[in-house]
């Protein structure tokens, strides 16, 4: 009978050592997966860590961003007709006939007086005034000379 307990025993042993096998082969196993949750972890918090790093920059690049508009904006607030005020490089025909006179120039209701015949700065609006000055005198001269045309050939056999 010490026989069959020995030989009882043999494979309820082969199973104990067949369980701490598995047993080693299981924790061996969580081992690894906890190295692998460790390393996802770690990859994870370095991710976090570089997205927050970049928030931060694109944070910063927002309100530089944000300075420089204000700027942009403030310069290029001004108040209306504030580009009128500029000045501008003019020069006017001068001869000893009909363009030798000064020009007298106002616009509402301030008057400068410019010279022919010499480079000078004014403000925009005045030589805007002056450019719709010359372009209607070009079209009254045009509409002259066209009803001039027009009297001489209607006329022309009383001379």
């Amino acid at each position: 009978m010490p026989n069959e307990d020995k030989n009882a025993q043999q494979p309820a042993g082969n199973a104990q050592v067949a369980d701490e096998t598995d047993r080693d082969a299981l924790l061996a196993r969580i081992a690894e997966l906890e190295a692998q949750a460790k390393n996802e972890k770690d990859r994870a918090s370095a991710a976090e860590a570089k997205a927050d790093k970049a928030e931060k920059e694109a944070e910063k690049l927002k309100k530089k961003n944000d300075k420089v508009e204000k700027a942009d904006t403030a310069k290029n607030e001004r108040p209306p007709g504030a580009e009128l005020d500029e000045l501008v490089t003019v020069e006017l025909f001068k001869d000893d006939d009909k363009y030798k006179d000064d020009v007298d120039i106002c616009v509402n209701g301030e008057r400068i007086i410019i010279q022919r015949g010499k480079r000078i700065q004014i403000k925009r609006k005045f030589a805007e005034a002056l450019r719709h000055s010359m372009k209607q005198d070009k079209a009254a001269r045009s509409i002259i000379e066209q009803y001039g045309d027009e009297y001489r050939e209607r006329f022309k056999h009383l001379t």
